[in-house]
């Protein structure tokens, strides 16, 4: 949604709601399909009209509307952050501009622990998932407007969010809205610059559904700073344990586990945490019998002294992991039957863009499976490239050009080159893990041009410089972008069956005339189009981009999307959405999983599997050590320390002093079997075991 604060005959003013279509004529099944969708111009409404009017006081949800607008510029008229892009044309000519927009992008503004001691990363202002979506869309409204920013490095960040509100009359749930200015020179076009300043014109709106939102039930503490209306609800006995939150359960009761305190251990006959849910459903006599960790007794400290590995001992772990013992290196290393991980992860990491040439070009190219966990942890970056793809399908098979309509209304003109630049650099500038991102036209397909393939990117993470090439710029005919492997799969893969393709319903509500008044039906109502998902993309495989803008290991993602043919008869291909991240950025997964699970590094963890048992840890990127290991049941951590678990990475180093033969503790890291729980009992059990032999001396 975008919102003006300009008089009415400014035209954005859509609000775009998912529609429940079970009822509709169009669907024989009965059945939700959650793809139909209401668009309303909320500035068609009677002007004497003030309940209907957004920005007025009587518009009863329109907090979202206050939250940047007026924007009240006091002081200095040079407010707004500026942002610099550079953009090199087909014809090789250059332009560079430098724009206003909305504050930056402030991502991470505190590092702590949570009760588990993993890393925790605290989110201000922005939510990787779904504001990101909001920005698209300011990115492309300001650029086309004439003014744009982003950055990294502003507190608090672009976003604010409202209460949560029951949208009542609408979509009649409890929303909760991310909303972002749109920055432009006003007044616009009067020749006079010195009367021309910048200003928030307009806003972006996301309304998300507020029952999806988790409920953080621990205590308020590094991690969990508050303000939080349910922190400290959880019924986790804080004498002997702590709680852990759970994500994913939404807005309900329950979202947590309660992990043991140090120096305490979960009953034998417990394996796991004590889940919240089971907890919240448990009557009291249930809690005060039960849910409680016990005391771990002849608590051990760390060693202070390390010696070397005896040679048996040496050769016995070396003996487990054997690919240790004898191992390739250099790309050599990530062709074995079992990866030598330490020598796969500095070949990838000694690759740069001053040493990439040195090697063979199958050699930067990794198997599938070095990229696992891709779709899941780059799915929000995906999602971006989907949102495109599909607003260009759309905007091809509803919009026609050569249509005439009645009174003053005239037809859409076709996509521009400058608006696809917009919205090409509105995926790089919205996300930070996004290094590089086009829209690459078949050939053509694009209005006046044979190709077309605008392409954005950075070459720092945190930066508020960017670059757009149209990559239609050719030196050579093999460097066109239609033979790349990703291009050629999906103009394979679409060139004749579109029968997979979501379809979408749109209700399209126009305003009656340039004032407003009321709404009428668009003249095509409903109308549909087909567009892709997120499953009907491609990913690569990892590469190392030698030859290309961003010479980094990358992973590549692209969506086609979908336009009607000269005749408007059937479907075609158009072309595809791509963006690129940075492989270093994924997680490494060393534990166990199914056998069918193509993970390169499955397994590779050091954690003693007799007594303990391999949980990852999220955060700390393509780095070995991403994960912990926990007790087995039966078994407890014996050391004095904050934390209940042995640290992959220090196990990891552990390891690696026995392999280069230095002083380890790497057999300290065991857990020991749970035997005494204090030294009253060991006492107890002494005794009775002296008076059991007395009697049958006797």
């Amino acid at each position: 949604m975008i919102y003006s604060r300009e008089g009415k005959s400014f035209a954005i003013y859509y609000r775009i709601i998912g529609a429940d279509d079970f009822n509709d004529p169009i669907h024989l099944e009965k059945l939700s399909t959650l793809n139909t969708f209401t668009v309303q111009d909320l500035g068609g409404v009677p002007k004497e009209s003030l309940s209907l009017d957004y920005t007025s006081d009587y518009y009863r949800i329109n907090e979202w509307y206050k939250k940047w607008l007026p924007d009240q510029v006091i002081g200095r008229h040079d407010t707004k952050t500026t942002y610099q892009v550079e953009i090199r044309y087909a014809n090789n000519t250059n332009e560079t501009f430098t724009f206003h927009g909305p504050p930056a992008l402030s991502n991470l503004v505190e590092v702590g622990l949570n009760p588990s001691r993993n890393r925790v990363r605290c989110e201000q202002e922005t939510d990787q998932g779904q504001t990101q979506q909001a920005w698209n869309m300011i990115w492309l409204v300001s650029s086309q407007l004439g003014s744009l920013r982003v950055g990294a490095d502003e507190f608090p960040g672009p976003v604010k969010w409202t209460r949560p509100y029951f949208d009542c009359g609408r979509s009649n749930k409890w929303l909760v809205a991310a909303v972002v200015p749109i920055a432009d020179i006003y007044p616009r076009h009067t020749s006079f610059r010195h009367i021309e300043y910048p200003t928030f014109t307009a806003i972006s709106v996301l309304e998300m559904d507020f029952d999806r939102i988790d409920i953080n039930q621990c205590p308020k503490g590094k991690g969990n700073i508050g303000p939080n209306k349910f922190a400290d609800t959880a019924r986790c006995k804080k004498e002997t344990t702590e709680c852990e939150p759970i994500h994913g359960w939404g807005f309900r009761r329950g979202g947590y586990q309660c992990r043991c305190r140090p120096g305490f251990r979960l009953p034998t006959v417990v394996r796991t945490p004590f889940l919240g849910e089971i907890l919240e459903r448990a009557t009291q006599e249930q809690h005060e019998n039960g849910f409680d960790c016990q005391r771990i007794g002849w608590v051990h400290k760390m060693p202070v002294q390390w010696e070397k590995a005896t040679p048996n001992m040496k050769e016995f772990y070396l003996e487990e992991f054997y690919e240790y013992k004898n191992y390739s290196v250099g790309a050599h290393s990530l062709h074995t039957q079992n990866m030598n991980i330490d020598q796969a992860l500095k070949f990838i990491l000694s690759v740069n863009a001053k040493t990439c040439k040195q090697f063979h070009p199958q050699d930067l190219i990794l198997h599938g499976d070095i990229g696992y966990d891709a779709e899941q942890q780059f799915a929000n970056e995906a999602k971006m490239a989907v949102r495109l793809a599909n607003f260009i399908s759309a905007f091809l098979q509803i919009s026609d050009p050569k249509e005439v309509y009645s009174g003053k209304r005239v037809a859409d003109k076709p996509l521009s080159e400058d608006q696809m630049i917009g919205e090409t650099l509105a995926l790089v500038l919205g996300d930070t893990k996004i290094w590089s991102a086009g829209t690459f036209w078949e050939r053509n397909k694009f209005t006046n041009r044979t190709l077309f393939a605008p392409f954005a990117y950075k070459t720092q993470l945190n930066t508020r410089k960017f670059k757009v090439e149209d990559l239609a710029r050719l030196n050579e005919t093999k460097e066109a972008y239609t033979n790349k492997h990703w291009f050629q799969f999906s103009k394979q893969r679409w060139s004749t069956n579109f029968d997979s393709l979501e379809k979408f319903f749109m209700k399209i509500k126009i305003r009656f005339n340039e004032t407003g008044e009321y709404l009428k039906k668009y003249e095509h109502y409903p109308n549909f189009y087909r567009a892709a998902n997120l499953n009907h993309g491609y990913w690569t495989t990892p590469y190392f981009d030698c030859e290309g803008k961003v010479p980094k290991w990358v992973i590549t993602y692209s969506v086609p999307f979908f336009g009607w043919d000269s005749i408007r008869a059937k479907l075609e291909f158009k072309g595809v959405v791509a963006v690129t991240m940075d492989m270093l950025q994924l997680d490494i997964n060393q534990c166990p999983d199914k056998y069918y699970v193509p993970n390169a590094f499955k397994d590779t963890h050091k954690c003693h599997k007799k007594n303990s048992y391999c949980v990852p840890i999220l955060g700390r990127g393509f780095e070995i050590g991403s994960y912990k290991c926990e007790c087995l049941q039966g078994y407890e951590y014996p050391f004095e320390d904050p934390i209940t678990y042995f640290d992959g990475q220090l196990v990891e180093a552990e390891f690696s002093n026995i392999v280069n033969d230095k002083p380890t503790r790497y057999d300290m890291f065991n857990c020991r079997l749970a035997g005494a729980t204090s030294i009253q009992a060991s006492y107890v059990t002494f005794l009775s075991l002296i008076l059991l032999i007395r009697i049958v001396l006797r």
